[in-house]
């Protein structure tokens, strides 16, 4: 691997484009689980940013094999991004809901007490 943030081989180029897909795929397998807040979630986006972040340092993102790459990359991100979207909504519906159901056990609690 090129340390200097000169030019990389062949090799490395399809090995770290391999990595990070690897790396979206598995979020994108713990996103569809609901396992998105997961710290294996965490660690794999830590993961794939040092990745993205050696590929930018190295010029790897520039090259002409990693263009054909990207849409590939792109779609698999944003698939992603929106399970994760759609889980937060949930949540915060379902926040919603809890809050909702306490404060409604609250109010009967004190217009209960003698």
């Amino acid at each position: 691997m090129s340390t200097d943030g000169g030019p990389t081989t062949s090799g490395e180029q399809t090995r770290l484009i391999g990595q990070l897909q690897n790396l979206l795929e598995k979020q994108l397998q713990l996103a569809r689980q609901g396992d998105a807040t997961s710290e294996r979630f965490g660690a794999l986006m830590g993961k794939a940013g040092s990745l993205l972040e050696e590929m930018a340092r190295t010029g790897i993102a520039d090259l002409a094999d990693v263009q054909r790459h990207r849409e590939e990359l792109r779609r698999r991100y944003e698939s992603v991004c929106l399970i994760v979207a759609a889980q937060k909504a949930h949540v915060s519906r379902e926040l919603r809901q809890i809050r909702r159901g306490r404060n409604i056990l609250g109010t009967y609690r004190r217009n209960i007490r003698p």
